[in-house]
């Protein structure tokens, strides 16, 4: 299976775990919290709000920034590795980021050897980047909703409709002349092209923008022909069929987006994905160098014409050399 690596950007609020209503309790388990904290080195302890909840800009500074990275590292890994890591590899997933968003620093030595030490204190800590994973997520759904109504023709009750799409995955191939699935084209739907538009290269701030020299080949002799990650081409088709799905009479579709509904639908094209890749790399290098020029790679080389015009205007060979 192909791998990318990037280093997306967290868009999220820094406090965005903070908003739960405190209860009557959740009071005690602060205070048993606060109390296994001082059986800690100062360095390594962590605040507790009053509902027991971990808020990140209530930590000390160096625990801050170790949070911050391991946001950006999470978000790295749904986004380019896996959008939906089951529950136990969650765990592990974000245990490791955490230590490895430590830094050298002397204050984080103390913080290193108890996340080695303390189950209570990886988890606590895990709350704060587990907490974004719906957020990213449900961006990515959100960029899927301005566009599928239109694309499919789709209206609420449109149960027909609906099935015809989800039938065989229908809903990821473009449409022929005469209005047939092109099944030589997946992946690119006009409804998934601007997803991943909007998604993650609608602005200098998107993930695929931003992290776009992280991008790779899995051609060695082409390493200039990037290409879209799996992981990212499945969520934007994830998100795509969960909002076909609401335009369903049927509630065993209206579901939440973080749900393992959806997330057994986003493991479903990544194995159509990995089977392409299994099947010929050459047409799966195709295939996502391809998506990549749609959604970014034109727009990336495109002159300004208002610029270029300038420079034509310009008479260089006039200029003084001295």
């Amino acid at each position: 299976k192909p791998a990318w690596r990037t280093r997306p950007t967290d868009n999220s609020g820094d406090d965005a775990s903070d908003t739960l209503a405190e209860d009557l309790e959740a009071v005690p388990r602060a205070k048993s919290a606060r109390r296994h904290e001082e059986d800690w080195p100062p360095n390594s302890q962590i605040v507790f709000s009053n509902s027991g909840k971990v808020n990140l800009t209530e930590q000390q500074s160096h625990i801050q920034d170790m949070l911050r990275a391991s946001i950006t590292r999470l978000h790295e890994h749904l986004i380019f590795e896996d959008s939906y890591p089951d529950l136990e590899q969650r765990r592990k997933l974000t245990g490791d980021i955490l230590l490895a968003s430590t830094t050298e620093r002397a204050e984080f030595e103390a913080v290193k050897s108890r996340l080695m030490k303390d189950a209570k204190y990886v988890r606590a800590l895990a709350s704060v980047p587990e907490g974004r994973i719906s957020y990213i997520r449900l961006n990515v759904r959100r960029a899927a909703e301005a566009h599928v109504a239109s694309h499919y023709g789709l209206t609420k009750g449109a149960d027909e409709k609906v099935a015809e799409l989800l039938k065989n995955n229908a809903y990821i191939y473009p449409l022929n002349g005469k209005g047939e699935p092109t099944r030589s084209k997946p992946f690119q739907a006009p409804a998934i092209l601007d997803t991943l538009t909007d998604a993650f290269f609608g602005d200098d701030t998107g993930a695929g923008v931003k992290f776009h020299d992280s991008l790779t080949s899995i051609l060695e002799d082409h390493p200039d022909e990037v290409e879209l990650p799996v992981a990212m081409v499945a969520l934007a088709g994830a998100a795509v069929c969960s909002v076909i799905m609401h335009y369903s009479s049927d509630l065993k579709y209206d579901r939440d987006f973080n749900s393992e509904l959806y997330g057994g639908i986003y493991k479903t094209l990544v194995g159509t994905l990995n089977s392409i890749f299994k099947t010929s790399e050459r047409k799966f290098h195709v295939l996502m160098h391809s998506l990549y020029k749609t959604v970014y790679g034109s727009k990336r080389s495109t002159v300004d014409p208002d610029t270029d015009a300038a420079l034509m205007f310009l008479d260089i060979d006039a200029m003084a050399e001295d």
